[in-house]
């Protein structure tokens, strides 16, 4: 059965909305906004609680997120 992820999340004060913390801090590591769809934001040891700035990943596209996914859990499978 898979884990189900829970991403914490933080009320933006200038843009009245809930946003997550990890798309949040992607944006302060790159020093813009990340565009809508544009970009996954990708937890490296796969904790999605886990938003320490070294385990996230900016991913340009959900296709190359999947690869990435793909590849991660064939290595973890096979030993």
């Amino acid at each position: 059965m898979k884990r189900r992820k829970v991403y914490r999340k933080v009320r933006d004060k200038t843009a009245g909305k809930v946003r997550s913390l990890h798309r949040v801090l992607a944006e302060q590591m790159l020093a813009r906004p990340l565009a809508p769809g544009e970009m996954i934001v990708h937890h490296r040891n796969g904790d999605s609680t886990n938003n320490d700035p070294s385990n996230l990943l900016v991913m340009p596209s959900q296709r190359y997120h999947a690869h990435i996914e793909l590849g991660l859990t064939r290595n973890l499978q096979m030993g």
